[in-house]
């Protein structure tokens, strides 16, 4: 099972709201800060601005003597059938977002590949996600080579292909709104067992319910 990544909180530091005071006072305050410890009070010499309400240092965190908590790296071991399949970067535009998926041969024999990646979103349960995934960009938008047939090719041991994954954040009617997918499982070629794959990213289909995947190409590509 994948465990969540572990987050630690964000602690702001306090911001404190100054009235406005002569350059006299500012200067005051910086010897003050510099000289002094605990409690700065800070005040007007000359007696025209407005005194300035004492200021508590900002506290250091507390020390603590365990290691932070880091968290589980997901498995990147070689599958059996020597196959497997990472996401790439997200590169988002006008609502438009494309994923990249990366299929290596991590094994020792070469593998005969045609087709697209068979698809499925999760949410935070690892459940099913109710958005339909077709081959092809399905006129979510249209994006140059997205389109094009699948083509056989033989991947050699430590040889890479790429596909793509398409969809847009779009929220037209609130109750079909799909909870983004922070998870998603891929199967390489048809008959492989599908693998749990963590994007960098939630995967937000808004309301559309739709997502499109291109077919595998070698990557990178053939000149």
């Amino acid at each position: 099972m994948h465990s969540l990544p572990v987050s630690t909180p964000f602690r702001s530091p306090r911001t404190v709201r100054a009235a406005r005071t002569p350059v006299a006072g500012v200067i005051v305050l910086g010897v003050a800060l510099l000289t002094g410890c605990g409690t700065v009070a800070v005040g007007d010499p000359g007696g025209d601005g407005p005194p300035v309400a004492p200021v508590d240092p900002v506290p250091s965190p507390p020390s603590s003597d365990e290691p932070p908590v880091e968290p589980a790296q997901e498995d990147i071991s070689c599958p059996p059938s020597g196959l497997r399949v990472t996401a790439d970067f997200t590169n988002p535009a006008m609502g438009l977002r494309v994923m990249g998926l990366r299929l290596v041969n991590c094994g020792d024999t070469p593998r005969r590949i045609e087709g697209y990646p068979g698809v499925t979103l999760l949410d935070e349960d690892a459940e099913a996600l109710d958005v339909e995934v077709v081959n092809g960009s399905g006129d979510i938008a249209f994006v140059e080579g997205f389109d094009d047939p699948p083509v056989p090719f033989d991947l050699e041991p430590g040889e890479q292909a790429s596909a793509g994954l398409m969809w847009r954040n779009t929220v037209t009617h609130v109750d079909d709104f799909r909870y983004p997918a922070p998870y998603l499982t891929v199967s390489p070629i048809p008959g492989e067992e599908a693998q749990l794959v963590v994007p960098d990213g939630d995967i937000d289909t808004g309301s559309t319910g739709i997502a499109g995947v291109s077919a595998w190409k070698p990557f990178p590509p053939a000149p």
